[in-house]
């Protein structure tokens, strides 16, 4: 239903007839239902911020509702730069009209990563602590480190 109170047409009529007879607890079960079968049906943060990032990411953090991520900018492969240097971003899913989601990027800050290193299955790069690659989900013990690490 929209702000105005009509019913999309996309919604079956027995459906909307019964959602009309509910009392209010009934319908806020349903609407953590729906909420539930959405959550359930759309693609996983991780898998939509590892098809958009622009840069090699070294570590997500998902926490349900955003998702810290850690990323080198591609561009400093081959630089003097300090290789150590990652990019820290608050992502979120924004809703855009139509009801389309997109990935909000908030750069947080660069921060000195403690060590990063290349996964040895796929070749992407992985923050020191992290348990699984963020681009493969393989384990990382004992990865090989990148050139350059101090550790």
């Amino acid at each position: 239903m929209s702000s105005d109170g009509s019913v999309p047409d996309c919604l079956p009529a027995d459906l909307v007839k019964q959602l009309r007879a509910l009392a209010v607890p009934e319908l806020r079960a349903a609407r953590e239902y729906i909420d539930e079968r959405i959550e359930q049906r759309r693609t996983p943060i991780r898998e939509q911020i590892l098809s958009g990032a622009v840069g090699d990411v070294v570590g997500i953090e998902d926490h349900g509702a955003y998702a810290l991520v850690r990323m080198r900018d591609p561009t400093q492969d081959g630089l003097d730069g300090d290789p150590q240097l990652v990019s820290l971003y608050h992502v979120t899913r924004e809703k855009r009209p139509g009801g389309k989601e997109s990935l909000h990027w908030a750069f947080l800050g660069d921060i000195q990563s403690a060590a990063i290193r290349k996964c040895k299955h796929c070749n992407g790069y992985v923050d020191e602590n992290a348990e699984s690659c963020p681009h493969c989900r393989r384990e990382t013990s004992e990865p090989d480190r990148q050139e350059g690490s101090d550790a």
